[in-house]
């Protein structure tokens, strides 16, 4: 700004007719100046000259806003070496922070508590850290990200969870589960497929190969299923493309006609003429496998835990000869697929198979999708084969051994660091009230809002976990947080490795990992067998591979029968016994010998009367099964590790089992009586 310059009239003429705003507008254009970088003062010291030179003629009238002004001009800074911060948000913030209220409003009282900021104290850590914005602006448009020249636009509220693992390489952090949801949904979606993404090398491909599926699936379900998902199940995790019919019609006489040309495939055996179904028989099988612990049928069954199809209209989807044959073996027909090998003969395999297909069923009524009968058309496998290579399929659904790292999408990567200038808001128009925050929400509501030719399906997320979903994307940035500076609020126990070996070859066959975890990795539906080798007796186990029965009733998981040979069983039961153990679990206090009579009669006192635990579990006919039967807890396990339990049952791992606070003393006589136990826990 020179003396000649419109700037410097409009400052006297507004400093001759409203001093003091005019002189306020003049200072905050000062103060603005004097947060510029050293390189800048020279044209500072101009600016400053000129703009109290065209403030001359007002001077005497706004004198009284001198006072005010001088208070005012005073910079709050934050400055942290050890995160790389310079802050100027207090310089405004100040006394909202420093007096408790921050703002007003449930919203800002619900995310600013005291123990947030005591854990993040403002003094140290400023507040563009949590809240982003440009920390050195002075004007209130620029500062908040939103002018041009913004750097990161401001978060408020549930968004702001998305910069926790800026600081934190912990992701299940206390206070950010908005953060942690948005991640599980963009897992469970396979986000990853289509867009670079941070740590998707971690992340496991949830859909299944299309290897063979014209033996799958029959052609009315696939085509139903292409044209919306949803009306299969509501809760479908395939997105909607938004085909037309033709174009799904290609897409299934592509896959149904063409797709395993050439390809070798495992047989399938053709359904010879079927005798009465045994439906007793069936259900047996259903229970014995324990099908329901990973299943849904009919809004009944399945575990959170578990990624495993709903059965309830099994009978639309798949053929019978593979379903026959899928039962038998399921690595035969799909390497690497999660459901176990039951060991079913053919004869049970085709049984449960004719149950599910024939109970488990729509297609007898017109509603159904799988009802309208599908004509293939070869003329069409060529546009069916450009869609599925144009809408990127094989990047979920690639056959093993193809190259799935193409991504069709955009970079994520740092999608959270995109300004809001670069945005593409088409038909929207272009105003600073815009936000990388709308943007985000809008994209994931309505891909094609942006463009028909837009390829982005409809993945029907609700409300609430899109803005997850919006928190979790934000989180993707470059992180301005030096690496050094980064923490885990709990270092990580050494984690146990997957089984090797013969092993490894009997723990895939039946896919131990899907539902137990070692020492908080892999499943998380059954008990976690990292202390096995140290927890139970080695005989009890065998007897328990060759034939599980139900520990703890209130569970609706259970161990399935899946029909183990005594070779397979064996070398399970040496890699555990061998392995999965830990220095931590105390020996035997009794050295391998009964335990005094009288310390066991003092330990049954203790056990039903003074720390009542027969209010949770059950011996014999007495007691509750909310916890484990423990009738048969002295063949099953160990007493080192029934001391310890007893003593600290949290000890390994979180469980929900109350702390009795028991007395080394008594943890003791409670072990005696309980390894005493040797009835075998009632079905």
């Amino acid at each position: 700004m020179n003396a000649g310059s419109p700037e410097a009239w409009i400052c006297v003429q507004a400093c001759a007719f409203a001093p003091c705003q005019g002189l306020c507008a003049v200072f905050k254009l000062i103060r603005q100046e004097t947060f510029v970088d050293a390189g800048h003062a020279v044209v500072k010291q101009k600016r400053l000259a000129l703009g109290l030179a065209g403030c001359v003629l007002g001077f005497t009238l706004a004198a009284p806003c001198m006072a005010s002004l001088e208070a005012d001009q005073a910079t709050r800074e934050v400055v942290n070496s050890k995160y790389a911060i310079q802050d100027r948000c207090m310089t405004c913030h100040a006394p909202s922070v420093e007096d408790g209220s921050q703002a007003e409003g449930p919203v800002a009282e619900r995310f600013h508590t005291p123990a947030l900021l005591k854990a993040h104290p403002v003094a140290e850590l400023g507040c563009a850290v949590c809240h982003g914005g440009n920390p050195l602006a002075a004007e209130k448009q620029l500062a908040h990200g939103l002018g041009e020249g913004g750097e990161t636009p401001l978060l408020t509220g549930l968004h702001t969870q998305s910069r926790c693992s800026r600081c934190h390489l912990d992701t299940e952090l206390a206070g950010a589960e908005f953060f942690q949801r948005g991640l599980s949904l963009i897992d469970d979606r396979a986000c990853f497929a289509c867009h670079e993404m941070p740590g998707e090398e971690r992340r496991e491909r949830v859909a299944p190969t299309l290897e063979n599926i014209a033996a799958k699936v029959q052609p009315e379900w696939i085509n139903g299923w292409l044209i919306d998902p949803s009306s299969y199940f509501s809760s479908a995790r395939m997105p909607n493309y938004q085909l037309t019919e033709r174009q799904a019609n290609a897409i299934t006489s592509y896959l149904m006609l063409s797709l395993s040309e050439g390809v070798p495939q495992a047989p399938v055996k053709v359904a010879e003429p079927e005798a009465k179904l045994d439906r007793v028989e069936a259900r047996r099988l259903l229970k014995q496998s324990a099908c329901l612990d990973c299943h849904r049928m009919r809004g009944t069954g399945g575990s959170p835990g578990i990624r495993a199809p709903d059965l309830s209209r099994i009978g639309d989807k798949v053929t019978l000869p593979w379903l026959v044959e899928w039962l038998q073996g399921p690595q035969h027909l799909q390497p690497g697929a999660a459901m176990p090998a039951f060991r079913f003969s053919e004869d049970e395999a085709r049984t449960l198979a004719r149950y599910l297909t024939a109970t488990f069923t729509t297609r007898h009524k017109e509603s159904s999708p799988a009802a309208k009968q599908v004509i293939l058309d070869p003329s069409l496998t060529q546009e069916g084969q450009g869609l599925v290579t144009g809408l990127g399929c094989m990047s979920c659904h690639g056959t093993p051994g193809e190259n799935l790292n193409f991504k069709i999408g955009p970079d994520l990567r740092h999608v959270g660091n995109r300004k809001v200038q670069g945005l593409y808001w088409p038909s929207m128009g272009q105003d600073w009230d815009m936000h990388l925050v709308s943007y985000l929400r809008t994209k994931i509501t309505t891909p094609r809002a942006f463009g028909e030719t837009h390829i982005m399906p409809n993945f029907r997320f609700a409300p609430d976990e899109i803005e997850a979903i919006v928190v979790a994307l934000l989180s993707f940035a470059h992180n301005p947080v030096p690496e050094a500076s980064r923490f885990q609020l709990v270092a990580d126990e050494p984690a146990l490795q997957p089984p090797t070996g013969e092993a490894a070859v009997v723990l895939e066959r039946y896919q131990c990992l899907q539902c137990h975890g070692l020492r908080g990795r892999f499943g998380t539906l059954a008990p976690d067998l990292g202390w096995e080798g140290d927890k139970v007796h080695r005989d009890w186990l065998t007897a328990f591979l060759k034939e599980p029965y139900l520990i703890r009733p209130s569970l609706d998981a259970r161990m399935p029968d899946f029909g183990m040979t005594d070779e397979e069983v064996q070398i399970a039961a040496d890699y555990i016994e061998a392995t999965w153990w830990d220095d931590e679990v105390p020996p035997d206090p009794f050295e391998g010998k009964p335990p005094p009579l009288a310390l066991v009669d003092q330990g049954r006192t203790l056990f039903e009367d003074d720390y009542s635990c027969l209010d949770c579990h059950q011996v014999g006919d007495e007691g509750e099964v909310d916890g484990p039967n423990l009738s048969d807890v002295g063949t099953r396990l160990r007493p080192g590790w029934l001391y310890q339990w007893v003593l600290d049952p949290q000890r390994f791992y979180e469980n929900d089992m109350d702390d009795p606070e028991a007395t080394p003393e008594d943890a003791l006589a409670i072990t005696a009586y309980l390894v005493t136990l040797r009835d075998k826990a009632a079905d």
